[in-house]
């Protein structure tokens, strides 16, 4: 990541919700929350029960597998993190299974 990405990534999921007066036990419950997704979808695997992919219905949610598909190189897919139906609504989103099948490999977290 740029330097200048983590102090703007920073700013709004810490900074700018403390000084707004967020209070710290809701602050605390979002970062922990947070961290848990982000490492959830870059641990490379969907397998976990509370992956979101699992959970969020018609696969509009995010998880390892389409994230993934957005750090193959020289690609321009798969920009959501959380919520999956960005890409479905601004046609960003490629199937998994279907892009790493074209690359002639088995999608990340599709273990057997």
């Amino acid at each position: 990541m740029h330097p200048i990405e983590i102090a703007v990534a920073l700013a709004c999921q810490g900074v700018f919700p403390a000084l707004a007066g967020v209070h710290p036990l809701s602050l605390t419950v979002f970062i922990s929350t947070w961290l848990v997704w982000l490492v959830e979808d870059h641990c490379g695997s969907d397998s976990v029960w509370w992956s979101q992919w699992h959970w969020v219905p018609f696969q509009w949610g995010g998880g390892s597998a389409p994230h993934a598909v957005h750090h193959a190189p020289f690609t321009t897919r798969n920009y959501a993190f959380v919520f999956g139906f960005w890409d479905h609504l601004f046609g960003t989103f490629v199937d998994p299974d279907a892009f790493h099948a074209a690359e002639g490999r088995r999608a990340v977290g599709k273990g057997e």
